[in-house]
């Protein structure tokens, strides 16, 4: 039913609902299940208990059918289980997931007058987090900052835990898992999605094929990004600007992905939320988020005043 990428949107998971839903009565019984699972998935569930086992994930009030916000919640619990393999369970290989390398994910709550941080990085602790909302029923924050990041020796498992957990795109999925991609920025029916490439400079032997390669990607000459980059250097006098341009030099690229929801658009009725998703370890990126961080800290920062949307900002 569902492709590699996820897709546990609104949008998606309503059409397969109305595709088992054969009457349109807004609810599927359990008939229109198992020919809908024949019809969509060639999965013929022919054990009862099995399908006992199916309906009793679905049906949470035990009407004899589903209704779609049961559909809803049954299928992103189905494929959230998809994403933490039971390594006890014969021929399942953690690492085919990532299991032994997973980013951890940095949970910042807050509100005008307090700041609460938690880290979560062992595999029991991210799936209470990803199945159980009661991380979520704290209800004495506003705002909810989800931080993870991708380094060369973990996997991006995190961030598509989250996908399902908080039903984004899938397209903004996609975008978020490239290595190299244009600035962009998309609305979508519960989040907005920023992609933001992040330029420093580096001191390293450069070569022309470097060069045309940046070129290539930003549509403008090495010249230029150089002027751009060294106008945030201290001190950038003609002299010493001129001495910054004849050292050699690399723009070195970091990606940042920021999805926004607030609490109109999220699976929480009452918290905005912020997910940021950092591609490789940039320094300057880890100096902002610490600043950012430090901020956040300050009795009546700006920061705490607001929603999300301007921690996005």
């Amino acid at each position: 039913v569902f492709d590699s990428f996820f897709d546990v949107s609104n949008d998606r998971l309503k059409h397969v609902f109305n595709a088992f839903d054969k009457d349109e009565d807004g609810k599927v019984s359990y008939e229109d299940l198992r020919k809908g699972l024949i019809e969509w998935t060639g999965m013929r569930i022919d054990n009862d208990s099995d399908f006992e086992a199916l309906v009793n994930i679905l049906d949470t009030d035990k009407s004899c059918d589903v209704s779609y916000p049961e559909f809803r919640r049954g299928m992103r619990l189905l494929m959230m289980q998809q994403l933490f393999p039971d390594s006890t369970e014969e021929g399942t290989d953690p690492g085919s997931y990532g299991v032994e390398n997973v980013a951890p994910i940095n949970l910042i709550d807050y509100n005008e007058a307090r700041v609460e941080a938690n880290k979560l990085a062992a595999e029991s602790e991210m799936k209470a987090y990803m199945f159980d909302n009661s991380l979520m029923q704290k209800n004495w924050f506003r705002c909810r900052w989800i931080d993870t990041s991708f380094g060369e020796d973990e996997h991006s498992l995190s961030l598509k835990r989250l996908a399902v957990k908080y039903s984004l795109h899938p397209l903004s999925l996609e975008d978020a898992l490239q290595s190299t991609h244009k600035p962009k920025f998309e609305v979508y029916d519960n989040h907005h999605f920023f992609f933001v490439p992040v330029l420093s400079l580096r001191k390293v032997e450069r070569t022309k094929r470097k060069e045309k390669q940046l070129e290539n990607r930003f549509r403008c000459s090495i010249k230029q990004i150089k002027d751009v980059l060294l106008c945030c250097v201290k001190g950038s006098k003609e002299g010493e600007r001129d001495s910054y341009v004849n050292v050699t030099l690399e723009v070195e690229t970091s990606n940042v992905c920021i999805f926004v929801l607030g609490s109109e658009m999220s699976n929480d009725d009452v918290h905005s939320t912020l997910i940021t998703y950092r591609q490789g370890k940039s320094k300057i990126v880890e100096l902002l988020w610490k600043r950012i961080f430090l901020e956040l800290h300050k009795p009546y920062s700006k920061l705490r005043q607001y929603d999300v949307q301007y921690l996005c900002y």
